[in-house]
Formats: structure tokens, C-alpha cells, sequence
């Protein structure tokens, strides 16, 4: 469709990340210059972003212990939203599950 067609034309441009959170759900997010995590909800298929200073902090641990250079680092947890958790709810199948922009920092 036109508008996967104009995300993919913005990720060659580099104005788009692309995340792959299994085989049927591609997220798009504007490139962003704080790095941050997903919480992703098995239930109804929600993003939720977040920032947590120990995974921030590997980015300069590991370098230093492993002479390793990393490019990129992430983090996605899965689990139950505080909507869906409790409730009889399935997997999500739908491919336009919802995505929330809200971004939680967790101390």
C-alpha cells in the first residue's frame, strides 16, 4: 500500500527507524536521538517506549570490559499491558495493533 511504500522510501532516506517485533508487526518510529526501549503487549499488540539507566549504562560497560564497539542496542520486553492484564485476552493477530507513544522512564 502507499503508506508502507512512503515509510520504507523515509527508512532509505534515514528519517524512519524499522523494528521488527515479529514477522507480522513492523513498528515505525521518527529517528529519535534519545535511545530508548519497548514494552510490547502480547494481549492487544501495544508499543509502549521507555528509557531505564542500567540498559544506558551497558552501552558504556560493555565496551570497556569486552573491547567491543556497538553500534546499536535495544531492548524489548513482552508481556501484559495494564489493560489487558487480568483479563481473558489472546494473542494479538491484528497487524494494526495499536502502538502508544507514551514514554515511561523507569527508575
Amino acid at each position: 500500500s502507499t503508506v508502507y511504500r512512503t515509510l520504507q522510501k523515509f527508512k532509505d532516506l534515514g528519517l524512519v527507524d524499522v523494528f521488527h517485533f515479529d514477522e507480522d508487526h513492523q513498528h515505525f518510529e521518527a529517528k529519535n536521538a534519545s535511545e530508548h526501549h519497548h514494552l510490547m503487549c502480547i494481549g492487544c499488540g501495544s508499543v509502549i517506549e521507555f528509557e531505564y539507566d542500567l540498559i544506558n549504562s551497558i552501552r558504556t560497560e560493555i565496551p570497556e570490559a569486552a573491547d567491543f564497539d556497538i553500534k546499536r542496542a535495544e531492548l524489548r520486553v513482552t508481556g501484559y499491558c495494564s489493560n489487558c492484564r487480568g483479563k481473558d485476552v489472546q494473542v494479538s493477530t491484528d497487524k494494526g495493533a495499536a502502538s502508544s507513544r507514551v514514554k515511561e522512564e523507569i527508575a
